[in-house]
Formats: structure tokens, sequence, C-alpha cells
């Protein structure tokens, strides 16, 4: 008893006795903004990716540029889910719809490959961070 009554005061605002999280809450709570600030900034991109390089698919040309087929793929990757939209869309007959539906299926990928992306970039840092070797 005098234990957990040292405890609790040593750490105050805590429950004597709960059990914590740790380090998994830490990584939880970068992951929760990291998925807030992917999420408003994801809406610009697919903004511009839809505005700039919309429907590149056939760009009309008989021997496009490499950077127009290399665009040509990057939409197409990034809007597949919208792609399928689109199909299901016009069998159901609400072809009105497909602009929406391609670009919430692009924002979708877009937001996900940049929250993996930062994630990613997070956990190589704290690899680097971990495995550096302390100057003697």
């Amino acid at each position: 008893m005098a234990g957990t009554l040292r405890a609790a005061a040593a750490y105050p605002g805590r429950v004597p006795g709960a059990r914590t999280l740790g380090a998994y809450d830490g990584r939880m709570k970068f992951a929760a903004k990291a998925a807030i600030v992917t999420a408003i900034v994801a809406a610009p991109l697919e903004w511009v990716n839809f505005r700039y390089f919309a429907f590149p698919i056939d760009v009309g040309y008989e021997n496009p540029a490499w950077w127009q087929q290399v665009t040509g793929v990057e939409w197409v990757l990034l809007h597949l889910p919208g792609l399928w939209a689109l199909l299901w869309l016009d069998k159901t007959g609400h072809p009105a719809l497909g602009a929406v539906a391609v670009v919430a299926g692009g924002y979708l990928d877009t937001f996900l490959l940049l929250f993996v992306l930062v994630l990613l970039v997070h956990w190589m840092g704290q690899l680097m961070r971990r495995r550096t070797p302390e100057p003697v």
C-alpha cells in the first residue's frame, strides 16, 4: 500500500495501479497526427492532380513522350478505385456522378500513399537513431 501511495505521489494525475501503454501510446499519437495532416495535405494534391493531370489515359499522340506515359500510368494507378466506381455507376445508370467517384478514389489513394510514406519515413528515422553508435 505504501508503494502505491508513493507511486501516486511521484506521478500526479495517474491512477495507482493503472496500466499504461508506454511507447505504444506515443506511436499512436504520432499516427493520429500524421493521419490528420496527411488528410489535409492530400486534398490540394488531389485537386492539382485532377485539375492539371486529368484523364491522361489517351493523350492523342501516336508516340507520346515518356513523361506523358508516366503521368498516364500514375493517374490510372491512383484513381483505380474511382475507375472501378465509374464502371459500377455506368452499370447502375448514374454516370453523372463519375467525376465525384474518380476524385474520391484518387483522394483515398493519395491519402493512403502519403500516410504510408510519412509513417515509413518516421520509422526509418527511429531506426537510424536507435542504431547509431555513440562516439567513444
